[in-house]
């Protein structure tokens, strides 16, 4: 798991044709860590909405 230090405003697009959704997240918020790059990593909501997220706003 991984937690937000700071809010976070995630999107995402369930179609390719569907619309741009948002997600708020707070600091304090879990998710869970599926991958990581160098500056980023790729989070997973409790909804499975997949985010890019700045690894500066994560906490592992």
């Amino acid at each position: 798991m991984a937690t937000f230090t700071e809010d976070f405003v995630g999107k995402y697009q369930t179609t390719t044709d569907g619309d741009i959704e948002e997600t708020n997240f707070s600091a304090g918020d879990e998710v869970e860590l599926v991958d990581t790059w160098s500056n980023h990593v790729l989070v997973k909501d409790d909804d499975d909405h997949y985010y890019n997220v700045p690894k500066n706003i994560i906490e592992e």
